[in-house]
């Protein structure tokens, strides 16, 4: 009768043992309806847009006539808000949901000096409302990255190449970043020292994530060419330092310029987003 009981004891423990294992092999390889890799692109364009949106804004004081940088701005916005609304609706992991919430609630504020009407003032609040937002998109990226590395989660072998679409895509964030404070630098005497060091800072990990893309295992000669433009595009800036850290660039020039940039990396985002999808269904 003992040995009866000890047998379904054990019977019963290893089946439980079973039922785990069975629901750790069933961890799904997507971010609720959307992939690992979609996920990584769009929380990473996040961190663009709290840049963009910025810069447009303080394009706008700065006295540049261009009426589309109004319409620019009010789409962007309108894009991080459905973009938010989609990274919430599939997060399932409580951390994730988390720090998607603390992001939603800075970009309430955020957005209000965005929309409100251009002034010195709301645009001084904008930079220093700016990183504390992007540390927070940021945080959103590595979360959901390291959701992927979680054992339970069985498709482990992609996680360099989640890696490079999440550096990628930081290239469109540092290329926004880049205008947004050269034009603080000009709007803002008093904290030109401050703003120019963090150019600094920017310019030296844009350029060094570059060369580190470049070197990517997952490059062919398509990456490859848009690699060697986005390298076109830099040396305009690389080559005119002296006029970038002492205020002395076109604005419209920088702009155009960080643009085809960020527009070229949003491009080169997508086909490392593809390259994954194609090998996901190897």
């Amino acid at each position: 009768m003992q040995l009866s009981l000890l047998c379904r004891s054990i019977f019963c423990i290893l089946f439980l043992i079973f039922l785990s294992s069975c629901e750790a092999d069933a961890q799904p390889a997507n971010f609720g309806n959307i992939s690992y890799a979609e996920a990584i692109n769009i929380s990473g364009r996040q961190r663009m847009l709290t840049q963009k949106t910025a810069k447009l804004y303080l394009m706008m004081v700065s006295g540049v006539a261009n009426p589309e940088l109004k319409k620019d701005l009010t789409a962007n916005i309108a894009l991080f808000t459905k973009q938010l609304n989609l990274l919430s609706e599939n997060a399932k992991s409580n951390v994730i949901k988390s720090s998607l919430n603390q992001v939603s609630e800075h970009w309430k504020e955020y957005e209000a000096l965005l929309i409100s009407h251009p002034n010195l003032k709301n645009a001084e609040l904008l930079l220093e409302k700016n990183t504390p937002l992007l540390q927070l998109c940021d945080q959103v990226v590595t979360n959901i990255e390291q959701n992927f590395k979680n054992p339970k989660t069985k498709a482990n072998q992609f996680e360099d190449l989640l890696h490079i679409i999440n550096i990628s895509g930081k290239q469109r964030m540092l290329s926004q970043r880049f205008c947004l404070y050269y034009l603080g630098m000009t709007l803002f005497d008093n904290k030109s020292e401050q703003y120019k060091l963090l150019l600094r800072q920017i310019f030296e990990e844009f350029e060094t994530t570059i060369f580190t893309l470049l070197n990517s295992p997952y490059n062919d000669d398509i990456v490859r060419a848009d690699i060697m433009k986005l390298l076109y595009f830099w040396e305009k800036i690389k080559s005119d330092q002296n006029l970038l850290y002492n205020s002395k660039f076109e604005i419209e020039r920088i702009y155009n310029t960080t643009t085809r940039l960020t527009d070229t990396f949003d491009n080169l985002t997508a086909i490392y987003e593809e390259i994954y999808k194609a090998r996901q269904k190897m």
